[in-house]
């Protein structure tokens, strides 16, 4: 009788490796999220992410699905798609002017910030890895945003699109462009760093963000300075730079860039 149990009868065999055939074929099941240390990095969260297509099937037995099920067929952005980079220094008005060009020309808007803050909210591993990062005033892991705007896009309606706050390094824009599409102009709102410092500290007193203070404010204007300029000039030299003066009041700012999107083909919404 142990004989007899110690192999398996060979329908069961064929049903064994079938399944297991079919769990690679979908992208395999994962647990990771319930396997990883809680004290797992934003980097080690990025490692485990590029290394899961290798990892063996072990870890998986017990799930129905992973987060990468269905990979190969996550939605893609269309070549219609119309995508402007609004980009400027920390409190220079971007969303504010977002909302007026979402109003009068119909973008769909997706600010890089609130996506990633969305994920901090959520509680997940992710989270509180950027939360971290947020805090220390430092970029976060390209593959991660560029990930959540990707999707967003995608799934959104129309063609035209704002992407509020991305890139903020060269190698960012690099990879989007890659990975999703080549933008057709970049919004750069421009003001002297004392004014935009004079504004943060301000919205500091009500905005309960957790990158709105002294210390931090300071290390994301040198992060803009050190990571952000670089692709203004990049998209500078392929003529795609729109500079809009962010000193004046919100309505003057907002006159100018209607200026800049009337005269780059984007029409208003109809009413």
């Amino acid at each position: 009788k142990a004989a007899a149990w110690r192999f398996p009868p060979p329908a069961l065999v064929s049903r064994r490796r079938e399944a297991t055939r079919l769990e690679v074929e979908v992208g395999q099941c994962s647990c990771l999220e319930a396997s990883r240390s809680p004290r797992t990095t934003l980097a080690e969260e990025e490692g485990a992410r590029e290394d899961d297509d290798d990892s063996g099937t072990a870890v998986r037995m017990g799930c129905f699905f992973s987060s990468d099920y269905g990979k190969d067929a996550e939605p893609e952005v269309g070549e219609d798609a119309q995508i402007v980079f609004v980009l400027g220094g920390p409190g220079s008005g971007k969303g504010t002017q977002c909302d007026l060009i979402v109003e009068k020309y119909g973008f769909a808007h997706f600010s890089a910030g609130d996506l990633l803050r969305a994920e901090v909210a959520s509680g997940s591993e992710l989270g509180k890895g950027l939360e971290a990062t947020m805090k220390e005033g430092k970029l976060v892991s390209s593959s991660v945003t560029i990930g959540l705007l990707k999707k967003a896009i995608a799934t959104a309606e129309g063609d035209k699109f704002l992407v509020d706050g991305f890139p903020r390094a060269l190698d960012q824009a690099t990879e989007f462009e890659e990975k999703v599409r080549p933008c057709k102009l970049v919004l750069f709102f421009d003001a002297p760093t004392r004014v935009l410092q004079k504004r943060l500290m301000k919205r500091a007193k009500t905005s309960g963000r957790a990158d709105d203070n002294a210390e931090t404010i300071k290390k994301r204007f040198d992060t803009f300075e050190n990571e952000s300029m670089p692709v203004i000039g990049h998209y500078e030299k392929q003529g795609k730079v729109a500079k809009v003066s962010a000193v004046p009041d919100v309505k003057k700012i907002f006159g100018e860039v209607c200026n800049v999107l009337d005269a780059n083909g984007f029409a208003a919404a109809e009413a």
